[in-house]
């Protein structure tokens, strides 16, 4: 892995907002939040049935920005990070006022 600087963090965060560290066994790597697109590719796969964690996988993917990519490679790592990029998906609840 290419070490990760935190100049490199401050960069992508002036790029990004949020930068989030996932962390499994040792290895790191560094994400951006998901947004519309990531979060539409999981709702159509989920929709037709695909495999959830291809789908995750591809998310990962998508919002990787540096580290260690063989959590998202090696299934050792991958299923404890997505238990975590589920908390990256949740946005909390709206509330619908009708006057």
């Amino acid at each position: 892995m290419a070490e990760v600087t935190e100049a490199q963090i401050q960069q992508w965060k002036k790029k990004y907002g949020d930068v989030y560290e996932i962390s499994v066994k040792g290895k790191r790597m560094f994400v951006r939040p998901p947004g519309r697109n990531e979060l539409g590719y999981v709702y159509q796969s989920e929709k037709r049935g695909d495999n959830i964690f291809d789908a995750q996988a591809v998310v990962l993917n998508s919002i990787y920005l540096g580290g260690d990519k063989e959590i998202i490679n090696d299934d050792r790592y991958f299923m404890a990070a997505v238990q975590v990029l589920e908390q990256l998906m949740d946005f909390g609840e709206a509330k619908l006022k009708k006057y």
